[in-house]
């Protein structure tokens, strides 16, 4: 099965020092992802739609305990986690469906993340109805209009 990755990262601009999460692939295994918090020098690896099975957590600094207890810990780890369900679910989840809000925080996805792919930008507030109905709406014009 091929993976199509589609999250585009841009790890390489002088900016990415005040960014406090950043997610980039493993070099050293091949499904392999890298979610770094940098204020807290914490390092979570993962296998690509694993998150909750296959992460294991480091810590940049000689000593863990530096500053860190254990409840101190499990709210990092929690952050950490709401951030990449937030804004790299697809990545993280095997998840069919989901809703992505890139990590500038101006657009909010609704994912499919399985064949065939597809990423819908939702540019209004609306309510879960409300996108529901214009869902239903949008799959009768696709009946309608394409026949194949």
């Amino acid at each position: 099965m091929q993976t199509v990755r589609y999250i585009t990262l841009n790890l390489e601009t002088d900016g990415m020092s005040d960014r406090r999460y950043i997610l980039q692939h493993s070099t050293a295994r091949p499904d392999g992802w890298v979610l770094t918090d940098t204020v807290n020098g914490v390092v979570i690896t993962f296998d690509e739609h694993r998150f909750n099975e296959t992460q294991k957590v480091t810590f940049l600094a000689d000593d863990p305990s530096k500053g860190h207890n254990a409840q101190n810990i499990a709210h990092i780890l929690q952050e950490m986690g709401q951030w990449v369900a937030e804004h790299h679910g697809s990545v993280a989840f095997d998840e069919v469906y989901g809703i992505e809000i890139p990590e500038e925080g101006q657009k909010l996805f609704f994912c499919r993340n399985r064949h065939p792919r597809w990423r819908m930008e939702i540019q209004d507030h609306v309510t879960g109805d409300t996108l529901t109905d214009s869902l239903k709406k949008a799959i009768e014009w696709l009946r309608k209009g394409i026949r194949r």
